[in-house]
């Protein structure tokens, strides 16, 4: 067979291992986050705070968020199916937002948020009917933090008591507490949970830590110390989630210590046994959170509402594909403080921040740069996951850039891991280029397809010795069989030293002292660059 063949032969080897790479890379991304979550629909963009969490709520047969933009607040109406019918952009009034929450009695809409004014923090209010008009705006003065609990409990922390207001039933329960922070909540079979966190130093006899109390029937029940806490001067705490199960409540904890993001903690505590014991049943415990042994980073805690189990959606740093690595949302569930169910929520590029949930839908912002977010939903329902889960070009895009970048890193590892047979290769044909003129024609022809086995030789054995050996486990299934592995890795040295062979004998018919140096240099690349193409995707 003549150089062309050859050449096209080769051509088509690699058109076919990186079509198969493409259509693995394909495979991955045009998948959902898992079978319970659809995939990510935009419907919102906005320059939002690093610690806001948008809301949802479903609202007049479809769903409304709201989301902070730099100093406007956005709210977006949507359709069932995640499309938008209407959005509208208020003044923030400042450029400094917080805790931005969204509600609804099921006829209006309650946005707030919080603004920083002369050393006090306040709540600007509004209330919109369904076109988002504004029907009423007004204050909340001095207030500390808030937040909410599902479609209708608003919960608002004042220096010296919390507040929780129903904007349904438009119930107001004040509880007595000390400088209260870090204000989350859910919903129970006795009614809401709120816990918090008091800093030491500011409670009666310095109790410090962290505390809960009920609300039902518009009464609250008296806060009870979970468990003392004291921060240290290089611990912050960031967010808190709570949730519970039929026995226990358990609240995750965001830290950062000294600049950096450090392991969350889950604290445990007993909750009463029933409607009329509202109160905690013992102390608090806690530990390092982790959802799997080797998590080294989760982040943006959140509690999804749920029956026995206690339900969080988190960030989670883990594998994407077959090697890229991303920071996307997590929802688990816990039963007697084990986790017992896990599904990935979001899949985007971009690291997935601050979940909220309502319902069987979420609502989260996706970093683009600096402080810039994408808001994306996402849903548990069937319907939507149907619109909504089909093939996208974007998939396509990201992956051919997946194919490319495995590409380049075939590239790399030819001159890293590929120098084990490269340099005995290399070696091996400049002894021959230097001493090759003392043979005759016969004589060169079977020492340069010597050397031709013996660099295949070296290619098998490492193939054999580094993936199979050491990276065996991330081998995709038809790949798992060494006789496969080493079969291909063969049949591509078998063509890509016929091509040398070829290239270098037709030259010692036109000059006996033809150099074979680079002959076999052409036929020693292809052959690295082919075989790293069929293995490095699966271990770089």
């Amino acid at each position: 067979m003549g150089r062309r063949i050859y050449s096209a032969i080769l051509v088509i080897i690699f058109i076919t291992i990186t079509a198969f790479q493409f259509n693995l890379n394909y495979e991955s991304r045009q998948q959902p986050p898992s079978e319970l979550w659809s995939k990510e629909v935009l419907v919102s963009k906005g320059e939002v705070g690093l610690y806001n969490y948008p809301k949802l709520v479903d609202y007049n047969n479809g769903y409304t968020i709201a989301h902070d933009d730099a100093d406007k607040i956005k709210v977006v109406i949507l359709d069932n199916m995640g499309n938008k019918l209407n959005e509208k952009v208020f003044d923030a009034e400042n450029k400094s937002v917080k805790d931005v929450n969204l509600l609804t009695d099921g006829e209006y809409l309650y946005v707030n948020w919080i603004v920083h004014n002369n050393s006090i923090d306040n709540i600007l209010n509004m209330k919109l009917d369904k076109n988002l008009n504004l029907v009423e705006k007004w204050i909340t003065s001095d207030v500390s933090e808030s937040n909410q609990i599902g479609e209708n409990i608003m919960i608002i922390a004042y220096n010296n008591r919390i507040e929780v207001q129903d904007v349904k039933s438009k119930k107001v329960v004040s509880v007595n507490a000390p400088v209260p922070s870090k204000l989350s909540g859910t919903a129970t079979k006795y009614g809401y949970m709120i816990t918090y966190y008091v800093p030491y130093g500011a409670g009666i006899r310095d109790i410090n830590g962290f505390f809960n109390f009920f609300v039902k029937d518009g009464v609250g029940s008296k806060p009870v110390n979970i468990m003392e806490r004291p921060t240290s001067a290089t611990e912050l705490f960031l967010n808190t989630a709570t949730a519970c199960d039929d026995k226990n409540g358990y609240i995750i904890v965001e830290r950062r210590n000294k600049e950096n993001f450090s392991n969350n903690v889950i604290i445990t505590f007993p909750i009463g046994s029933g409607p009329g014991d509202m109160s905690t049943a013992g102390e608090g415990r806690e530990k390092e959170f982790q959802i799997q042994p080797t998590d080294q980073f989760i982040y943006s805690p959140g509690s999804i509402s749920s029956g026995d189990e206690a339900r969080f959606i988190i960030g989670y740093a883990r594998k994407f594909g077959r090697t890229t690595r991303q920071f996307n949302l997590m929802d688990f569930s816990l039963k007697d403080g084990n986790v017992t169910k896990t599904a990935y929520a979001t899949r985007t590029r971009q690291a997935s921040n601050a979940p909220y949930s309502n319902g069987d839908m979420i609502v989260y912002s996706s970093l683009v740069k600096g402080n810039e977010y994408n808001i994306f939903i996402a849903s548990q329902n069937e319907g939507f996951k149907q619109v909504n889960n089909g093939v996208r070009v974007e998939e396509v895009r990201l992956a051919l850039v997946d194919m490319v970048l495995e590409i380049l890193n075939a590239i790399f590892s030819m001159f890293t891991f590929g120098l084990r047979w490269l340099i005995p290769g290399f070696v091996l044909i400049s002894l021959m280029s230097m001493f090759g003129y003392k043979l005759n024609l016969r004589g060169k022809r079977a020492i340069y397809i010597i050397i031709c086995i013996i660099g295949t030789a070296f290619k098998l054995y490492s193939v054999h010795d580094y993936y199979y050996d050491i990276y065996f486990k991330q081998m995709p299934e038809f790949l798992r069989s060494v006789y496969v592995g080493i079969g291909i890795s063969l049949l591509i040295s078998v063509f890509s030293y016929l091509f040398g062979c070829n290239r270098y004998f037709s030259k010692l018919k036109i000059d006996e002292d033809a150099f074979p140096f680079i002959c076999f240099a052409l036929a020693l690349l292809v052959d690295s660059l082919l075989t790293q193409l069929v293995f490095t995707p699966f271990v770089m």
